[in-house]
């Protein structure tokens, strides 16, 4: 699979697998799928109502850390409170990578989120 590499010399998949809108062990499933097929960059949100299932799903790669991408996405209204975000979302599917996202594209709020996630080690 191609990979993008980041400012910071790490490289990403180009191509990550969805997880929106599926639930339970339709997701869990399909996450495990997905990891047993080759993808390595997981794309979720706290939005979509799905974390602890998908992180069940997480649970079955034996592979290196290092090599897995998981996306979260942060609501704005979570941006006054980064670092609690990041832990909900360790907490529940024991994620410890988020990238915060807007809808109103780059902005003051994208800017003002990242100063957490740069120290956030859960």
């Amino acid at each position: 699979m191609d990979k993008l590499t980041l400012s910071n010399g790490i490289a990403i998949p180009c191509m990550g697998f969805g997880c929106y809108n599926a639930f339970d062990d339709v997701i869990t499933s399909a996450v495990r799928m997905a990891l047993e097929a080759g993808y390595r960059y997981i794309d979720s949100a706290a939005f979509y109502k799905n974390e602890p299932a998908v992180g069940e799903g997480l649970s079955s790669y034996s592979g290196a850390r290092e090599d897995l991408f998981v996306l979260s996405k942060a609501w704005p209204s979570a941006f006054e409170d980064m670092e609690a975000a990041f832990g909900c979302t360790a907490k529940t599917c024991g994620w410890s990578i988020w990238m915060p996202t807007s809808f109103t594209g780059p902005g003051q709020m994208i800017r003002d989120a990242f100063p957490p996630m740069n120290s956030f080690s859960g």
